[in-house]
Formats: structure tokens, C-alpha cells, sequence
């Protein structure tokens, strides 16, 4: 019976695992693209004008 058990429960660990590995992954690559985003927001601020870059903040 305790076999079956650990037979039920391995695919939910396993799934388990993969799931957590791509939320982590997903989480980098939003920071990434929210850095990226910050980045031109800085590099064109001279080229906006004040009111626009204080909505954007």
C-alpha cells in the first residue's frame, strides 16, 4: 500500500519542481525586461519632457 502511495505522489513532486523552476524563470525574465524598460525610460529622459517621465515614475 505504501508503495502505490509514493507512486501517486512522484509525479506530484516532480511536477511540483518543474513548475518551480518556471516561475523562477519567468520572474528573471520579467526583471530583465522591467531593468531593460527602466534603462530607455533613463537614456530618453533628457529627450521627455519632466511631466511625462513623472507619470511614468
Amino acid at each position: 500500500m505504501n508503495y502505490l502511495l509514493c507512486d501517486d505522489i512522484t509525479p506530484l513532486i516532480l511536477f511540483k519542481d518543474k513548475l518551480k523552476k518556471y516561475l523562477e524563470a519567468e520572474i528573471k525574465f520579467w526583471r530583465h525586461i522591467r531593468t531593460l524598460i527602466n534603462i530607455i525610460i533613463i537614456k530618453n529622459y533628457r529627450f521627455l519632457n519632466r511631466e511625462h517621465v513623472d507619470f511614468l515614475f
